[in-house]
């Protein structure tokens, strides 16, 4: 009789452990990675919105200076 291949995933007895566990270790690597990625791609945009109420700020400190002066131009 002629045995039929079997459709079912197994894992071989010669996979060696410690190859599993260096897929495992570097799965959990890039998965501590991506996480620190994300933070630092949040933390950038915290800092970029905190920031544009900055360049406003600058703005109308130029706008109080220029009036400043040209009263200051005129006497």
């Amino acid at each position: 009789m002629i045995e039929q291949p079997s459709n079912h995933w197994h894992l071989d007895k010669r996979v060696p452990i410690a190859l599993i566990v260096v897929i495992m270790l570097q799965t959990v690597t890039l998965g501590v990675w991506v996480g620190s990625v994300q933070e630092r791609v949040a933390r950038n945009e915290r800092d970029i919105e905190a920031g544009s109420s900055t360049g406003e700020r600058l703005a109308r400190v130029e706008t109080l200076l220029e009036t400043i002066l040209r009263r200051l131009d005129r006497e």
